[in-house]
């Protein structure tokens, strides 16, 4: 019985394998067959409208040859998305199919990517200082040690540094990291709420089975103006929403010490309070067009969800400011910052005494730089994820993609599918352009 059993298996697994030149070559010859079943299609139409035939089989006529043409849209799509998983799969750095030299060629590659983003994003100014004092202060007291035969930096303990420094920072990451995680959920949840209320407003009809015209067709409102208008007020929502999120970062310790700090807080939080009541505003504008759906006969069960999903998108909205405006404790990030860079020159006894027993500077002057970069590269982690709309554009999140330049897209396919043969939608919205800065981390003020 197991070995039927394995049998089968076996039998089902190779019927499921399939090499992706079989898959292209099987969509080829499908596409082929939908092109010459499209074009009799188009035929069969234009006989129809050329004879007296029935209106109705017309209309199945030109379903049918959506379908045929939305079938090869789905097949050409599948094409395109081999060709680039087996283009992927076989650069240098994936983890595919490949020999030794695939193998090494990868590890080589990565460590590469590794070693620029570790210059790039996490070697800060800050970073500079300890490591200055760091060397310094290990010369020093190696002079000292190598004179001096009572000198013993061996009875110095690191528990000190395992409180003061490494439990704040690992506690500051994952604050961090759970806000940038909230965020996504809630940009998630808005994106799909916008979608289904423009769907909503688009698409839903309350027509009546046998009596014609009836729901929107016997409406005399102008239905591609109604989309127009509520597309034009989420696009402005999602602009307003996109720039709010990206104002600069005014949470900082300066922002609440210096007076031109505490100024630059209050000209963001002005900026941030305007732009907010004009999204409340563009969600007003949606609420009412509501309401003229209701006064054409928009069912009461149906609206109610309508007002479900308008409410949601406030929560995601308001959530997605909460996240923005408060962030980890300002105390514990101001304690972090300075013992990450201080409190590892404070172990030079240790360095200087390690070089000693070593007999080599150099070994003790590595350890002590290993020991101040790491501890710097931690903070510049958790400080560069601090605000998760602004900062660092490797696990920052790309407002501007997400809520806006792609995703104003989508919003915009769901207008061309229901109005195919319409005008070109028009918008006039002066977005200004987010300046992210320069790359390296040393030209950066965090």
């Amino acid at each position: 019985m197991t070995n039927n059993a394995n049998n089968n298996s076996k039998k089902d697994t190779e019927q499921l394998r399939i090499t992706s030149t079989d898959l292209v070559s099987s969509i080829i010859d499908d596409t082929k067959t939908d092109n010459n079943e499209r074009i009799h299609n188009e035929a069969s139409i234009m006989e129809i409208g050329e004879s007296d035939a029935p209106k109705e089989q017309a209309g199945e006529n030109i379903r049918r040859s959506s379908v045929v043409n939305e079938k090869r849209k789905f097949k050409n799509l599948l094409s395109e998305e081999v060709g680039i998983r087996n283009s992927v799969m076989h650069s240098p750095g994936a983890q595919g199919k490949g020999g030794l030299i695939h193998v090494v060629g990868a590890a080589i590659v990565n460590m590469i990517s590794a070693f620029f983003i570790f210059v790039l994003y996490l070697i800060s100014l800050e970073s500079l200082l300890s490591l200055a004092l760091c060397i310094s202060l290990t010369i020093y007291t190696y002079n000292i040690a190598k004179f001096d035969p009572t000198f013993d930096g061996n009875t110095m303990s690191w528990t000190l540094l395992t409180f003061a420094v490494i439990t704040p920072l690992s506690a500051s990451i994952g604050m961090a990291f759970t806000r940038r995680e909230g965020a996504l959920g809630q940009i998630a949840d808005f994106r799909a709420t916008m979608v289904n209320l423009l769907s909503a407003h688009t698409f839903w009809d309350w027509g009546k089975v046998g009596t014609i015209p009836s729901g929107r067709a016997a409406s005399d409102v102008d239905w591609l103006q109604y989309t127009d208008d509520v597309l034009f007020a989420m696009i402005r929502i999602c602009s307003e929403l996109t720039r709010l999120l990206t104002l600069p970062n005014a949470s900082r310790a300066r922002h609440h010490v210096f007076p031109y700090g505490r100024k630059q807080r209050e000209d963001v939080a002005t900026v941030s309070r305007k732009l907010h009541r004009s999204i409340l505003h563009d969600l007003t504008y949606i609420t009412e067009r509501c309401e003229l759906l209701k006064n054409e006969g928009l069912p009461p069960n149906e609206a109610t969800r309508i007002r479900q999903w308008e409410r949601f998108l406030s929560i995601e909205i308001e959530q997605m400011l909460v996240i923005k405006k408060y962030r980890t404790p300002q105390a514990l990030r101001s304690f972090a910052r300075l013992f990450t860079v201080f409190l590892p020159p404070f172990y030079a006894p240790y360095y200087g005494q390690l070089a000693v027993n070593l007999k080599s500077l150099g070994l003790g002057i590595t350890f002590s730089m290993l020991t101040s970069i790491a501890l710097t590269s931690l903070f510049e982690s958790m400080s560069q994820m601090e605000d998760p709309f602004v900062g660092s554009r490797l696990d920052c999140i790309d407002v501007e993609s997400e809520l806006r330049d792609e995703f104003l897209v989508i919003l915009l396919d769901i207008r061309d599918r229901r109005f195919p043969d319409a005008h070109p939608f028009e918008m006039d919205l002066r977005i200004p352009k987010t300046n992210h800065g320069p790359v390296i981390r040393l030209m950066q003020a965090y």
